[in-house]
This record gives C-alpha cells, structure tokens and sequence, in this order.
C-alpha cells in the first residue's frame, strides 16, 4: 500500500503522544471515504490490553478476549522479551462521526495533556489486533 495515500485518506486529526507514564500513544483518524473515525492505540502491550474487550482474529473476525486468548498473548510476550526484544501492543477502535467532533487538524493544535483530552474517555471497548517486536540496535 501507498503509504502516502493512506495517509491522505486516514487524515490524522488528534493525538496523545507517547508518556513514560502512560506507556502508550493514542491518535485519531478521518476515513476520507467514509468519514469514520478510526482511533488507534500502541504501547506497552498490559496497558494497550486494559483497554481492550475484544480481539481480531486470524480470519479477520472481532470476537470478545477471553482468558485463553489473553494467556497465549502473555506467553507471546513473555518469548519475545526473552528473547530481548522489545514488545508493543496494538488496539483500535472505529467510532461513529457523532461520537467525537473535531473541527482542526493535529498541525492546527491539539490537546496534547492526556487529562484534558476527549479521547480519553473513548479508549475504551477497543480491539486488540497485533503484538509488534522490535529489535534493539546492539
């Protein structure tokens, strides 16, 4: 995919950077096309699971996180760490245009304090999608 073109059609409208108090990053994106909004989270993979009720599956399906799934998701964390790399969770939402308002883009000022932002009482109910690793530069 055109990453340039997904970028254009997913105009990011809001964000919370990332805090090593929060462990996570959240930002908001405008489906060009259909006007959803998409909200993504990444972070620490315990503080991104908090957030989430649901988990996508290998065939695409959203079904509710149930405990096997959040045990073989420790355990994929647990391995990966082990093996020092370095682990992130990834969630998301898509909410209905009613939800949330946004007038500005993220250049134009966003609410950058956690505290005071209104994507904070929307993280919640998302759906857990991928564990992510990354290697350190030795």
């Amino acid at each position: 995919a055109d990453v340039e073109q997904a970028r254009k059609q997913f105009r990011k409208v809001d964000e919370i950077p990332f805090s090593s108090k929060n462990k996570w990053q959240v930002s908001l994106h405008v489906d060009e096309s259909t006007q959803e909004q998409h909200l993504l989270m990444k972070g620490a993979p315990e503080r991104v699971l908090d957030r989430c009720t649901h988990i996508m599956n290998k065939e695409g399906a959203i079904v509710p996180l149930d405990s096997l799934q959040l045990d073989q998701i420790s355990r994929a964390i647990y391995e990966l760490a082990n093996k020092g790399e370095r682990v992130l969770g990834m969630c998301s939402r898509i909410m209905h245009s009613s939800e949330l308002s946004y007038r500005h883009s993220p250049s134009e000022g966003t609410s950058t304090s956690p505290d005071h932002n209104p994507l904070m009482e929307k993280m919640g109910d998302m759906i857990f999608l991928a564990l992510v690793s990354l290697s350190d530069p030795v």
